[in-house]
């Protein structure tokens, strides 16, 4: 049977790493979790370098790093857990390693068996990563490959020192895949709304799918915006417009059909609100502050899973907006458009059921290639 060992060598007990921690050791069934500050380890010091003549004579040499040590070296796979202080794993690491000329001084063999234990290094840091890679060089065999996962709360919308690192799927989704563990399912709520739902349940049943181009779905955006042309006065809609990825031929894409209505200033949220979902229109709510929808309406979600056809409608008052001249450009760009739908068919693979993180993943290509679009096109879409 194969054994694995995670050892956390951060000595805060309700921090990120433990947590982290606590998590692989709960999907890893038969892992090993040692918390290095439990064990009674003493830095290296206070002697005469006795360990030199014979590692038996180390004053502190029946202490729990020899045992530790053995573990590993037993063991299939082991999991360091390090926090970053100031560019640099934690003191405790330091211990474990300045140690280790105890351990193996006189037995090359015992050195060159430890270093043939497959590693796998988690750092938590907000910073670069080339000094770990250094430090952590003599983990593994000279010109091997070191295998580290770097998590970083800023990149996960979190603050380090408030230990809820763990708490975002994505993190989860990427430790998972770094260590090849399966991914457990979610299950699904029974008789409750979708609008009651959490996010994770929602994800399981509705993950990012990619499909390639489907004439049909300009078929949908013409047949949607009729109805939705019939459903209010034409004096209110100052424009109806088909963006997203479907409005794209040949580009790989979600099988929704994103709808941009762009209304009045004098138009009444609350009447819209009653037209739409009598129109069997879901009114997902207001969006979020770094939204620039003004309302969001869905149509194609349920219990079930995808209905046939699914929308998105996008409404706001009249502006000059991004997504206009962004899909502009990949209609005028169609090597632009192949890189986007290679960069989405990659983070499909990732975020399959994460649609934030998939979303923020493109969100540097999306802005690059808005920034060239406007400068082509300037002033397109100014509302005049």
């Amino acid at each position: 049977m194969s054994k694995t060992i995670i050892i956390n060598f951060s000595s805060r007990p309700k921090g990120n790493c433990a947590q982290i921690a606590r998590f692989l050791k709960d999907e890893w069934n038969d892992s090993v979790l040692r918390e290095f500050s439990a064990l009674k380890i003493a830095a290296c010091g206070n002697c005469e370098y006795e360990c030199f003549n014979a590692r038996e004579k180390c004053p502190v040499f029946t202490d729990d790093l020899f045992s530790l040590y053995t573990e590993i070296i037993e063991s299939d796979l082991v999991c360091f857990i390090l926090p970053n202080y100031a560019g640099v794993p934690c003191s405790n690491y330091f211990i474990f390693n300045e140690r280790s000329q105890c351990v193996f001084q006189q037995h090359p063999q015992l050195y060159e068996r430890y270093l043939h234990v497959s590693k796998r290094f988690v750092v938590v840091s907000n910073t670069d990563t080339v000094s770990f890679e250094t430090i952590l060089a003599n983990q593994v065999p000279e010109k091997t490959k070191l295998d580290i996962l770097f998590l970083s709360a800023k990149k996960f919308g979190k603050v380090s020192i408030h230990k809820d690192l763990i708490d975002p799927p994505a993190v989860k989704r990427d430790l998972r895949n770094f260590f090849h563990l399966p991914a457990k399912e979610t299950p699904l709520p029974e008789g409750k709304p979708l609008s009651e739902w959490t996010k994770a349940e929602l994800w399981a049943l509705f993950p990012i799918i990619l499909k390639e181009h489907n004439p049909e779905w300009k078929k949908w955006y013409e047949e949607v915006a009729e109805s939705i042309r019939s459903l209010l006065d034409p004096k209110l809609i100052l424009r109806l417009n088909h963006i997203g990825s479907t409005s794209v031929p040949h580009l790989i894409a979600k099988p929704t059909v994103d709808l941009l209505l762009e209304l009045s200033e004098t138009t009444n949220a609350d009447a819209m609100i009653s037209l739409f979902t009598a129109a069997g229109w879901t009114y997902t709510g207001t969006p979020t502050m770094d939204s620039p929808d003004w309302m969001m309406f869905h149509k194609g979600y349920t219990p079930q899973g995808f209905a046939p056809k699914v929308f998105h409608l996008h409404v706001r008052h009249l502006g000059d907006w991004n997504e206009l001249y962004f899909r502009d450009y990949l209609l005028a760009h169609p090597d632009v458009a192949t890189e986007y739908g290679l960069l989405k068919t990659k983070l499909q693979k990732q975020y399959e059921h994460d649609r934030d993180s998939y979303t923020d993943a493109k969100g540097t290509f999306i802005q690059r290639y808005t920034a060239l679009a406007r400068n082509e096109f300037p002033g397109r879409y100014q509302p005049r």
